[in-house]
């Protein structure tokens, strides 16, 4: 486990959090359990599509939102 000088804040669906430095937003979602979910990611505002968030590196102070999809009627 990091120790926390290895630590950046981010901000997840508006709720402070902390995630390992040099994390992606895949490692992210795999963190909190929703890989593989159907979703919508959004990083400072901007759409991140399902093959770029390996490649999506999060910095510390990013706003990153998970918009899950849900069926009813």
């Amino acid at each position: 486990m990091p120790d926390q000088q290895n630590m950046i804040t981010i901000q997840l669906n508006g709720e402070p959090g902390t995630l390992p430095e040099g994390s992606s937003l895949e490692d992210l979602l795999a963190i909190i359990g929703s890989e593989g979910k159907t979703m919508a990611t959004l990083v400072n505002d901007l759409i991140v599509r399902p093959e770029n968030r390996a490649g999506c590196t999060i910095q510390a102070g990013d706003r990153i939102e998970l918009l899950i999809f849900a069926g009813g009627g």
